[in-house]
């Protein structure tokens, strides 16, 4: 079952979703992210899928099949949640930490609304993914914008120079990454969407609970990942328990709060329970 992890973290994360679209059951179609990867790897998944569904053989194999649950089941979520925000007018699609997202190109809404999608992460990410679309199509679409940008380093104002509408009702999607950031870093982001952005906009996000920062014998697997981290350089920063977050973004002045749990997810997408224990959680809210 083990794939050969990619050396950064969403780079993996897309990896984990492109295995599954050779899955027997898929619950989230995506023909784009091969363009993001050798035909060699394609290939070799398409001819030997990886079994999700066996009991792993090592702390590896755990970790990884746990993330790649709650990786196609947050993506899944948050397609929703982004078809939703569109359809109730937001005209503008903010990806904080877009990795390899193709949303741009999956969902028929963005398209169908002439939604503008303005995609954000370190600028080695940016340039893979320009590279790989430019393949592909040439140029880049009208009304997709490749933004690189340290959201640990650089101010996030600085988009409003790079086409953002501080004006239109937004959506920003935040997918993957508060783990990775310091709480003040965290903190800044949720004060730039309450206070630079429309009001009203709509923000989808997760975090993970504090038992994903450190090993121990709770979280299958934890050990490995902490160790794969620290070596890659992308440990683990930022944890807070559901009730903790949200009474956070109550004090910041978010309303329309939801949050979701890893079971609320399996629920209403598998049917049944996949991941051992709740590690991470999803959050909407409105500024």
């Amino acid at each position: 079952m083990s794939l050969p992890w990619p050396e950064s973290t969403n780079k993996g994360t897309a990896l984990l979703k492109l295995a599954h679209q050779f899955q027997k059951r898929v619950i989230l179609r995506d023909d784009f992210l091969a363009w993001f990867f050798d035909s060699a790897t394609v290939d070799a998944l398409r001819a030997d899928p990886p079994d999700f569904e066996r009991r792993p053989r090592s702390a590896a194999e755990e970790f990884q099949r746990t993330a790649y649950w709650y990786s196609v089941l947050r993506e899944r979520h948050f397609d929703e949640a982004v078809t939703a925000g569109v359809r109730a007018g937001c005209r503008q699609l903010l990806l904080l930490g877009a990795g390899y997202d193709t949303r741009f190109f999956r969902l028929p809404e963005i398209a169908g609304r002439s939604v503008a999608v303005f995609e954000v992460d370190r600028a080695a990410t940016i340039a893979e993914k320009r590279a790989g679309l430019e393949a592909h199509l040439g140029s880049l679409p009208a009304r997709l914008f490749l933004i690189p940008l340290d959201l640990n380093r650089e101010p996030l104002g600085t988009l409003f120079d790079r086409g953002l509408d501080r004006h239109l009702p937004t959506l920003c999607v935040w997918q993957g990454v508060t783990y990775y950031l310091p709480r003040e870093s965290v903190s800044a982001v949720l004060d730039y969407v309450r206070d630079e952005l429309p009001s009203g906009t709509r923000l989808a996000f997760d975090a993970c609970g504090p038992l994903m920062l450190e090993a121990n014998d709770v979280i299958p697997g934890i050990a490995f990942n902490s160790e794969r981290l620290a070596r890659i350089g992308e440990p683990y920063r930022f944890g807070m328990v559901p009730g903790e977050m949200r009474s956070w973004l109550q004090e910041k002045g978010f309303r329309r709060i939801r949050v979701a749990s890893q079971r609320v997810l399996e629920r209403r997408y598998l049917g049944r329970r996949t991941l051992p224990c709740e590690m991470w959680y999803v959050v909407t809210a409105r500024s």
